[in-house]
């Protein structure tokens, strides 16, 4: 991380709340996350919950063993966990929910003592001219006029940010998987909207454009290179890289979107477990984490 992008004006305050989080820096942040080395960041409720059972059942070689985690702190904003050296984090829907997340995440590395961590990110989307239930590994997305870069509104004024990462992380998550060659490479488009933003023709608002015009603008995000959309990963991947954080994202792709799937199906398949293909996607960092992780 590069610390000299940290606001400073944190740092001097008597007691930091991290409101969203439920923690404060009167608590002792340092003796409960100090060992971080991994942030896994996912959408749901749900998503965090499963990929935390997942992912202590692996951790710690317990894999007939029925894991229950409980939640650090509040749990109505975000579900937050902690297991070896990895925070796992539901991030919300969206760029608002997404930021006020890393913020405070970032922020709560910073009181723990925490200076060399990674930030993976895991979620569902749609794929472009992909298989359905692929795993698409990125580390560079695209806004919705297929540029690599992410603009947000601050004072009043947009301020634009690349949202281009270091390819090492991503190179070194997919040849920790032994079914590497499954994995798909590519950028993935992200959208602030789930419906006339990703080109839907299904939302309840009527579309500006025609299923033909839909298909190509998709066409044309092929063509530069994106092969998933989602909703929040240029937001991700932009924060990461003023951060100086290293950071990727695991897509996993739902539905073909060039074959005019505008539907998307449930990921849940019981009270309890996720889809496959997203459980896959869980898998793949479960893989990268404890491939580069020393156990007593």
């Amino acid at each position: 991380m590069d610390k000299s992008k940290l606001n400073p004006h944190f740092q001097q305050l008597d007691v930091d709340y991290l409101y969203h989080l439920g923690l404060d820096s009167s608590m002792d942040l340092k003796g409960e996350f100090g060992d971080v080395k991994y942030v896994v960041l996912t959408r749901s409720f749900s998503n965090a919950d499963y990929f935390a059972n997942q992912f202590t059942r692996a951790y710690y070689g317990l894999n007939d063993v029925n894991i229950t985690c409980k939640t650090i702190a509040k749990d109505e904003r975000y579900h937050i966990y902690k297991v070896g050296n990895t925070i796992i984090i539901s991030h919300g829907v969206g760029f608002p929910s997404m930021l006020i997340c890393l913020n405070e995440i970032v922020k709560l590395m910073w009181h723990a003592g925490v200076e060399d961590y990674k930030f993976i990110r895991f979620s569902p989307g749609g794929g472009l001219n992909i298989a359905e239930n692929s795993i698409v590994v990125a580390n560079q997305a695209l806004n919705q006029q297929l540029k690599a870069e992410w603009s947000n509104i601050e004072f009043g004024e947009y301020y634009t940010y690349p949202t281009i990462l270091d390819e090492q992380l991503s190179t070194d998550l997919i040849a920790a998987n032994p079914d590497a060659a499954a994995i798909i490479q590519g950028k993935i488009l992200a959208s602030s909207s789930f419906y006339n933003g990703q080109a839907r023709t299904n939302g309840a608002l009527a579309v500006n454009y025609t299923k033909q015009q839909a298909h190509e603008y998709l066409s044309n995000a092929y063509a530069a290179g994106a092969r998933g959309i989602d909703m929040e990963s240029s937001c991700f991947i932009a924060f990461c890289h003023e951060m100086g954080i290293p950071g990727c994202v695991v897509l996993a792709a739902v539905a073909d979107r060039l074959q005019g799937n505008d539907n998307e199906p449930s990921l849940r398949v019981d009270n309890d477990k996720l889809s496959p293909v997203l459980t896959a996607a869980g898998q793949v960092i479960i893989n990268y984490i404890l491939c580069n992780t020393k156990r007593d």
